[in-house]
Order: structure tokens, then sequence, then C-alpha cells
């Protein structure tokens, strides 16, 4: 009786794919919108790019010297953020629109 490994590569499917528009919904990049680039499928995260994102508040990585750079470098990349941080926006706008309804509901 052998005890069954975890699934290292995460699910096969995600609620996004790579081309959607979210939201981000929590974490320090939260009420940011962007295009979903890429998926990390081993670490259930996605690269998003934030058109209006400063440069300072990109992530920094520090990359060794090589050919390519001499001197080595700081490269300033786009954020990866978790799966279950973001939402489509779509079912962000839809959930959106219910919200004043439900408000007024329980006023009354």
């Amino acid at each position: 009786m052998g005890h069954k490994s975890k699934n290292k590569e995460g699910p096969k499917s995600y609620h996004v794919r790579s081309g959607d528009e979210v939201r981000v919904i929590s974490g320090s990049f939260k009420n940011s919108q962007g295009k979903v680039l890429r998926m990390i499928t081993g670490t259930h995260r996605v690269e998003l790019e934030i058109p209006d994102l400063a440069d300072d508040r990109k992530i920094k990585k520090h990359v060794k010297r090589s050919q390519q750079f001499p001197q080595g470098t700081i490269m300033k990349m786009n954020p990866t953020i978790h799966v279950s941080n973001v939402m489509k926006m779509d079912e962000f706008n839809r959930r959106k629109a219910k919200r004043p309804e439900a408000a007024k509901t329980k006023k009354s």
C-alpha cells in the first residue's frame, strides 16, 4: 500500500486563461486591471500585464553578470499573482451590477 504523491502540476483548467482581461481582487495589486500573459500551472499563478503600472511597482529581478549584461542588471518584470486572487472582468462586472440591488433590499 503506497501513498499517493501530490500532483505538482496543478489542475488541468483554471477559471482564467491566457489573454483574459482580469481584475485583481486581493493582495498588493488589489483593484488593478490587466491582461493574463501566461499561466504558471506549477505554482498556480498568472503573469499579468497591467498597463498603468509604474516601473517602481513592478517586480525587480537581480540578474548576474553575463555576456548580455556585462555589469549585471535589475530587470523590472510583470507581477505574477496567485490565480485565486484574480477574477475575470465580465464576472466582476456582473457581480458589481448586482451589488446596489442587494444593498437596497437589505435597507427595506
